[in-house]
């Protein structure tokens, strides 16, 4: 790995370092992986797959899958919040190209 040395009183800091620390979530394997075995188990145990990633990655105690749905009369109520208007352009279009292919 070549180290590079950078200060904030040189021309271009900001972008240099933003170009630095880009994360492309999108392009890393061990998300891709996680999210196949998500899928995986999904598809082979249903529910109780759910249920258990649901204890697992949202530290989520849930007896049922009835538990966590989320009442219509709460959903109408909730404010609109577009998780597309957080993320960078591209993934924002295939977060949405994903929410038509589910819908």
């Amino acid at each position: 790995m070549k180290l590079r040395r950078m200060s904030t009183r040189d021309a271009g800091f900001d972008a240099a370092l933003a170009a630095l620390t880009r994360y492309e979530a999108s392009q890393d394997a061990k998300i891709e992986a996680t999210a196949r075995e998500i899928v995986a188990a999904v598809r082979a145990r249903g529910d109780e797959a759910v249920l258990e990633f649901t204890r697992r990655l949202d530290r989520f105690e849930a007896a049922s899958f009835a538990e966590l749905e989320v009442p219509r009369a709460a959903l109408g109520a909730a404010p609109s919040v577009s998780i597309c208007a957080h993320a960078p352009a591209a993934a924002s279009a295939e977060i949405s190209a994903n929410g038509r292919k589910i819908r």
